[in-house]
């Protein structure tokens, strides 16, 4: 039984009796504090006899719906599982100084202090899309699992990121004229042909450094970029097939298999390849060759896809060979793309490096 009692000190006593039959005894200075106390246990146990009898769903913790949205984020590349930690920590950090509990306790008006927050932070606009595109996932995941009737950040938008100059866009890659003097330098052997995987295939280095011959078909020509046991890639769409050229092709062709490890790009030891030893030996390589921009081991996997745009290669084909995943309308181009076609395609790039086995190694 629910009661208020009035006290002799002008309180008011809220005696009451949840839907567990747990009773909660609390005092109140005000009157419409203690009704308002009492509507909310006889409203949530009349909503706990609702979903027994199936007329309603349970609601959701926002601890509940995380935790389901992390759930199907497990096979997600290691750095992107900090990433996505990162991005729903903080969306729970938001929640909890907002006092929300359940799901559907986020409003409109939350998603847009969310992203007010996120803009005072000062923040890149890339930082913060990433931010909100997390929370318009997790919603929609919601909405997805019946969870919810409304999405309260369908309105939420993107902040306009800055157009580069063209001296910016340039700083993100490597010229054709670059390519060529950076390949001119002497380089050992077991480095160059790696520095050379990455930008005759655009792989990331985790991609190249865990690929195994198991993953290389040189009848049909073909790289294949697949999740392993010991590699997981970024995305599942991340699995495609690359096109060797025929620079890499001869390289492949002509590698030392023998040892145990089974790599197809190792370090001069025969091991796994080291990104720091790799990256030393790039920014090493750049300085020589006189190149002033920042030497990273991802530049070579920006100047595969820019190169191979200025030389009229399609969008879709350079997304497809990146891994990216296709939005909205690249979905139909993504079905009907076959990368046994594209050998000519990267075979593009090979003409930047002609001369340069010269000077292939130490």
């Amino acid at each position: 039984m629910s009661t208020i009692t009035k006290l002799s000190n002008g309180k008011y006593r809220v005696q009451v009796y949840d839907q567990f039959g747990k009773r909660h005894r609390q005092t109140f200075v005000k009157k419409f504090e203690a009704d308002a106390y009492l509507r909310k246990i006889e409203s949530e146990k009349n909503d706990d006899r609702l979903v027994k009898v199936n007329l309603i769903k349970a609601r959701v913790t926002f601890e509940t719906a995380l935790a389901d949205f992390w759930s199907g984020k497990l096979n997600i590349a290691p750095r992107t599982v900090q990433k996505y930690k990162s991005e729903l920590e903080q969306i729970n950090n938001f929640r909890i100084s907002q006092g929300l509990e359940y799901i559907d306790d986020f409003t409109r008006k939350h998603s847009d202090l969310f992203k007010s927050m996120l803009i005072n932070s000062r923040a890149s606009p890339k930082t913060i899309n990433s931010y909100l595109m997390r929370l318009k996932s997790l919603f929609k995941e919601q909405i997805n699992r019946d969870n919810l009737f409304r999405d309260p950040t369908s309105h939420i938008i993107s902040v306009p990121r800055s157009r580069k100059t063209m001296l910016q866009r340039e700083e993100e890659y490597f010229t054709s004229d670059e390519v060529k003097s950076f390949f001119s330098q002497r380089i050992d052997e077991v480095y160059r042909a790696a520095l050379v995987g990455l930008y005759l295939t655009g792989m990331r280095f985790e991609e190249l450094a865990n690929l195994t011959w198991q993953g290389v078909d040189l009848k049909s020509r073909m790289i294949k970029i697949r999740s392993t046991g010991n590699f997981t890639t970024k995305t599942p769409t991340s699995e495609r097939d690359i096109p060797i050229s025929d620079l890499l092709y001869l390289i492949l062709e002509g590698s030392d298999r023998t040892g145990n490890t089974g790599y197809v790009f190792r370090s001069k030891l025969g091991n796994k390849l080291s990104e720091r030893t790799l990256l030393a030996v790039c920014k090493r390589t750049a300085k020589g060759a006189g190149i002033m921009k920042i030497a990273t081991l991802h530049k070579f996997r920006h100047t595969f896809t820019s190169l191979l745009s200025q030389l009229g290669v399609a969008y879709e084909v350079r997304e497809y060979l990146l891994g990216h995943k296709p939005t909205g309308s690249l979905t139909g181009h993504y079905t009907k793309l076959n990368p046994k076609m594209y050998h000519s395609v990267v075979g593009l790039l090979d003409k930047f490096l002609e001369g340069s086995d010269d000077n292939k190694g130490t």
